[in-house]
Order: structure tokens, then C-alpha cells, then sequence
């Protein structure tokens, strides 16, 4: 019963994934099809009575074409390595405490995530409970962590005459995507040419488009701000390096 309870605790974004069936074209049934099953799965997804299991997130992003991270974020699925619980300021210091209403990815499916994109220029924060309980820690020192906070990790070069390099951690705010502008460090999503997925990117916003701050002729692509083909996802808001 605990379990089933918690279930109906997680928080799903059933309007964005609404929104970007539409965008795609496609019905409840059509992604239902996708695992062999009924439409009415993809409702009792939608309404909070069945798991967002990492299968189900891979045929929605498949269908959907976008992120898998995006369908597991909009299902309320966060990849933290920790337990249920998250770092807030208090009058003692930063605590430890529970997080409401999230459900949160198995260690072992999010080092799936993260392989599978393997050519990203930054990579959601991992690693031990005491890393990451560093980081977040340093992260309440430079910024005011809402909900739409992220911390990431760099890992190219692609923004390196700007001062990012690989291992530097990074805070995303996701709810200032849309109203960046010139000269912000952004982190994108940008398809792939040759395949239906999307690269995780590091650029800087020139409107309309990103560039990389890079020497490296693989960062050299220029991607115009489309909302299609390249979406901001999140502005750089604070950067560190241990």
C-alpha cells in the first residue's frame, strides 16, 4: 500500500507530454504501440496511477523524439544517485532533508542515460554520496537553489576559451531557458543530423543562434535557435572546479 501511495505522489507534467505529442504528431495509441500495449497504459501514465518505467521513458522519447532525460524529468523522475532526500539552508548550516514528491532512477539506469550520451558536452551531476553532497553544498553558497536548479558536469572542451573545461561543475537554471540572451552560456539540445536523437551542448547564445568557444573544428557547427532541431534547455547561471 506505501508503494502504491507514493506512486500517485509523483509529480507528472502530464500537459508538457500533451504538448509535445502534438508537436510530433502522433496519438496516446501510437505510443502505446510502441511497447505492444493499450492506449489506456499511456492515460494511467499520464494520471500518476502507473510508474514511468525507464522502458516506457525510452518508447516516449522515441516517439516523442526528444531527450529521454526531458521524459524522465516532465515524469517527475529524478537521476540522483542520493535517496530520497536533498540539501537545504538552514540557521545550523546546509541539512539534509527529504524531497517531496519525487521519485528518483536507479543508479544503474541512470549510468544508462549517461552513456548514451556519450558525446555530450556536459553530463547531469554524479558520483559518491560525498560528491555529491559537496557539490550541492558548494552550490548553496553561490546560489539560490529553486527547483528549476540543476547542477552539471562539464565534459569537453566546447566552451573552453570561455573558462569551462572538462570536470567543472556548473549550475543550470531550466526556468530562465526562455528568456536568454546574447552572450549567456546556455545549455541546448541539438539533433542529430544523421539520427533521431539529441546531443546534451554547452554554447554560447548569440542570437538567434549557439556557438562553441572552442579551437576544435569538432565544436565548430553553428545551430540556429529553431525550438526544433535546437532548444535551450537551461542558462548557466554560476560555475566551479574543485
Amino acid at each position: 500500500m506505501c508503494s502504491k501511495a507514493h506512486l500517485l505522489d509523483v509529480t507528472m507534467d502530464d500537459k508538457w507530454f500533451k504538448t509535445q505529442q502534438k508537436k510530433a504528431g502522433v496519438t496516446a495509441e501510437e505510443i502505446a504501440a510502441k511497447m505492444g500495449r493499450d492506449r489506456s497504459v499511456v492515460s494511467r501514465i499520464y494520471t500518476g496511477r502507473q510508474k514511468m518505467s525507464l522502458e516506457w521513458a525510452q518508447a516516449f522519447a522515441e516517439v516523442l523524439n526528444v531527450p529521454i532525460d526531458e521524459v524522465l524529468r516532465h515524469a517527475g523522475i529524478v537521476y540522483d544517485p542520493l535517496t530520497r532526500s536533498d540539501l537545504v539552508a538552514s540557521e545550523d548550516g546546509i541539512q539534509q532533508v527529504p524531497v517531496r514528491k519525487e521519485a528518483f532512477l536507479a543508479p544503474q539506469h541512470a549510468r544508462r542515460i549517461r552513456d548514451s550520451q556519450a558525446d555530450a558536452d556536459a553530463l547531469p551531476l554524479s558520483g559518491s554520496n560525498h560528491h555529491i553532497l559537496q557539490a550541492k553544498a558548494t552550490a548553496q553558497t553561490l546560489a539560490r537553489m529553486g527547483e528549476g536548479m540543476e547542477i552539471w558536469t562539464v565534459t569537453t572542451g566546447a566552451m573552453l576559451l570561455s573558462g569551462y573545461i572538462p570536470g567543472d561543475f556548473i549550475i543550470v537554471d531550466r526556468d530562465s531557458s526562455e528568456t536568454c540572451k546574447s552572450g549567456d552560456t546556455v545549455l541546448a539540445e541539438i539533433r542529430h543530423r544523421n539520427s533521431s536523437g539529441f546531443k546534451t551542448a554547452l554554447r554560447r547564445y548569440q542570437a538567434p543562434v549557439l556557438v562553441a568557444d572552442s579551437t576544435d573544428p569538432e565544436h565548430r557547427e553553428i545551430n540556429v535557435v529553431d525550438t526544433v532541431n535546437t532548444v535551450i534547455r537551461g542558462k548557466v547561471i554560476a560555475s566551479w572546479r574543485r
